[in-house]
């Protein structure tokens, strides 16, 4: 067994274990590597590519079948130490202000 499949099990076993009902907050989209992210309205999920106008979504997959992860969700309470870990500040909404 490799690590990313013993990671991947883990993961499973976690998840099937201390499952909690979630709430989808937000979808932000890059459309190309070091730049801002946006927060659109509505959005495309496209089989096999992913969302719409998201970079990973225009790169050609090396899998025939398309990528095995089109999208990545973080949890809310994450955030936060993503920040710290990634030195980085939280996406600023500009109609918020």
């Amino acid at each position: 067994m490799t690590v990313s499949n013993a990671s991947n099990s883990s993961i499973r076993a976690l998840t099937t274990q201390f499952a909690q009902a979630g709430k989808l907050e937000a979808i932000y989209l890059r459309p190309a590597r070091g730049i801002a992210c946006n927060q659109p309205s509505t959005v495309v999920a496209v089989a096999g590519q992913g969302l719409q106008d998201d970079r990973s979504s225009l790169v050609a997959s090396r899998n025939p079948f398309g990528s095995n992860r089109q999208v990545t969700l973080i949890q809310a309470e994450h955030i936060t130490v993503l920040e710290k870990l990634l030195n980085k500040r939280r996406f600023q909404d500009p109609s918020a202000t």
